[in-house]
């Protein structure tokens, strides 16, 4: 819900596609970066201080997203590229119990914020 304005902001600050619009306002690339992440701090800082229950809302966003991109996504990228014929049974079978196990903490990590949530709110 937060995280898109910011995500596009420093995307659109890394981009390599024309910004003749931006540079009205600002002189150089240095100055629109500090100009584009001092946005980006304010608007969290806005967030965080309208949203109550703004620790709990990180504390999903972190059980959903932080355990998939470093357990669950590399282990499905791994098995995509290199297929389970060329691995051997016993690496195929650890992947299998770590994308089970990254599941299980997942749904509990979920779970227990989205009871948080319910109860604050």
């Amino acid at each position: 819900m937060v995280t898109p304005l910011p995500v596009w902001l420093v995307f659109y600050s890394n981009a390599k596609f024309p910004k003749a619009h931006l540079k009205l306002l600002v002189g150089n690339k240095r100055s629109l970066n500090m100009l584009i992440r001092t946005f980006i701090v304010i608007s969290t800082v806005i967030v965080a201080l309208t949203v109550p229950f703004f620790g709990h809302l990180m504390a999903l966003v972190g059980s959903l997203l932080s355990v998939m991109a470093s357990m669950l996504l590399p282990c499905i990228c791994y098995l995509k590229i290199f297929g389970t014929t060329r691995c051997s049974r016993v690496e195929v079978a650890l992947i299998v119990m770590i994308i089970v196990l990254g599941s299980l903490v997942v749904a509990s990590g979920t779970y227990s914020s989205l009871q948080k949530i319910i109860h604050e709110f």
